[in-house]
């Protein structure tokens, strides 16, 4: 018996719905856009919010706009009850943690268990049905916190590693997420991952923070899938070191690489998801979690930063397709990325500037991205293992899923993106235990140009471009990198951003860094967009 792909409600959500009880009437308790977790915990606090009003208005607005963003793919049908429970607590003088009675999203690859009536299907038909036994430990984490799991968002199928050719953000089961910030909506034509895209593959989970359809979100990157949409939805963003966030129960690509992590509006928000999700037995965190580590502009004083230029970093014409609007602008971007860079050398200790590390094309290995055959060495492994713990799936390896989306093509294999060329080379492709331990020593030899940088110069930091190379450098080394919001283009309105990266274990460094950089540059810009496509709720409900 077949699973079949589930019919779309015209809100792109699939399983449970709201019931317009469900929704608050009348005017917004609180600006969805806008509003963050340390906001929502002040109204709770003062008994001005409950989490039911809190979840509510979340419903409200998924249910507005996600028809056109496709951010959001599935709810969690026990949310309000969830929320009735945490609110009762906090009556009783009971707070669970960080983040009690506040909503947050998962990316679709991190294992729910049954109780949660949800699927985690890495947005691909092929794992439609399958049942997980257990929460991923993330999950745990969160619930423990007292963060109400809202629901599960859209994604780049199989975290990008299906096939060539396909764009970012998309996936066969459910379809393409829009950039609520761009102007016209997605544009397939301009490139994988080009100036109309969400970036991904955490697409739905940047989204969906974004525009207001949840004030916290959970992703995971394996190279670049936090920082790449993170950017282009203007929020913050810390992939953190590798190995210090639990990776059980997501579906992975290579354990040597894979993390979560966590995505907000502020930086204080990144702070309190982050020292939720965060394995302290793993690294040093702060007596009071990373948020101690906020200070505002004072902080610059502490900091000795290295910047990359913006003329070496800048991604292929296949990647991003050359928009002569769009370039003309971007030079200009270029020298606001300057400007910045100049307001951190006149606010930091110690400033250098083109430090420089060792090209993208120095991974290169046997004719190769190093870094993309090691995904190739782990993938089917991996993959395996996680198949094989689940409770329940029609597929039970790598190599199943390729034969069932070639049996279900109509389905797994549409005519837009017919490829799924990666998971059949990491099916067909054998590496032995030698050949894996050369493609590792060649990626540490070439990655360590970043530690001999930071030593060289005596660096906290190195920033670049938002469209830099840095992340492939986190990748790796396992070193954190995280996402500043600068400006948005004219053009068609995405936003741009800086990148920073740290030697391992400095998360509250670098949190300490985001909150000096929130501090001294304008506040990251909603999006607005968007909002002309809001349905009527009365249609839906």
């Amino acid at each position: 018996m077949t699973t079949m792909r589930p019919r779309h409600h015209p809100a792109s959500l699939t399983g449970w719905i709201p019931n317009i009880s469900d929704i608050v009437p009348g005017q917004p308790r609180f600006d969805t856009l806008i509003t963050t977790v340390k906001d929502l915990q002040q109204e709770l606090s003062t008994g001005d919010l409950t989490s039911v009003d809190i979840v509510k208005e979340y419903y409200n607005s998924i249910l507005s706009y996600n028809g056109y963003l496709n951010a959001v793919y599935e709810l969690a049908p026990g949310a309000l009850e969830q929320a009735e429970k945490l609110d009762k607590m906090r009556e009783q003088g009971q707070i669970l943690g960080h983040l009690h009675g506040i909503p947050v999203l998962l990316k679709d690859n991190i294992a729910t268990s049954p109780d949660l009536k949800m699927g985690t299907r890495a947005s691909a038909v092929a794992l439609v049905g399958s049942v997980p036994k257990t929460n991923a430990s993330i999950v745990d984490k969160l619930t423990k916190a007292g963060a109400i799991i809202l629901g599960k968002t859209t994604m780049s199928e199989y975290a990008y590693v299906k096939g060539e050719g396909i764009r970012c953000g998309w996936s066969t089961l459910a379809g393409q997420c829009n950039n609520p910030y761009v102007k016209g909506g997605d544009d397939p034509t301009d490139g994988l991952g080009g100036h109309s895209s969400t970036g991904g593959s955490s697409s739905g989970s940047a989204v969906s923070v974004a525009a207001g359809l949840a004030p916290i979100s959970i992703g995971t990157e394996t190279e670049g899938s936090l920082v790449e949409p993170a950017p282009r939805a203007a929020l913050y963003t810390l992939k953190p070191t590798l190995g210090i966030v639990p990776g059980d129960g997501i579906i992975p690509i290579s354990h040597r690489l894979d993390t979560a992590g966590p995505m907000a509006k502020s930086v204080h928000d990144l702070a309190s998801l982050l020292t939720v999700i965060v394995d302290e037995s793993k690294t040093n965190i702060l007596e009071g979690g990373y948020a101690s580590a906020l200070s505002g502009a004072e902080a610059w004083k502490e900091f000795t930063i290295g910047t990359l230029s913006p003329d070496d970093c800048l991604p292929s014409d296949e990647f991003i397709k050359p928009v002569d609007e769009a370039t003309e602008e971007i030079i200009p971007k270029r020298r606001q990325t300057l400007a910045a860079y100049g307001k951190i050398q006149e606010l930091a200790k110690g400033y250098h500037e083109n430090v420089g590390l060792r090209s993208d094309k120095d991974f290169d290995f046997e004719g190769q991205d190093a870094l993309f055959s090691l995904m190739m060495a782990d993938l089917e492994n991996d993959m395996n293992n996680y198949l094989s713990g689940l409770e329940k799936s029609d597929v039970k390896s790598l190599k199943e899923i390729v034969e069932w989306n070639l049996q279900h093509a109509n389905e797994a294999l549409p005519p837009e993106y017919p490829s799924q060329s990666i998971l059949e080379k990491a099916v067909a492709e054998k590496f032995s235990a030698e050949r894996v331990e050369k493609i590792v020593n060649h990626i540490r030899t070439v990655g360590s140009s970043f530690d001999e940088t930071i030593k060289n110069y005596g660096l906290d930091f190195i920033i670049a471009p938002g469209d830099s190379g840095l992340s492939v450098f986190s990748a790796a080394l396992g070193i954190p990198i995280a996402t500043l919001p600068i400006a948005c283009l004219q053009y068609n309105g995405r936003p741009t951003s800086l990148q920073v990266a740290a030697p391992r274990h400095q998360e509250a460094k670098l949190i300490k860094l985001m909150s000096a950089f929130e501090a001294t540059f304008p506040p990251r810009k909603p999006p607005t967009e968007f909002l002309d496509h809001r349905a009527r709720l009365e249609d839906l409900c």
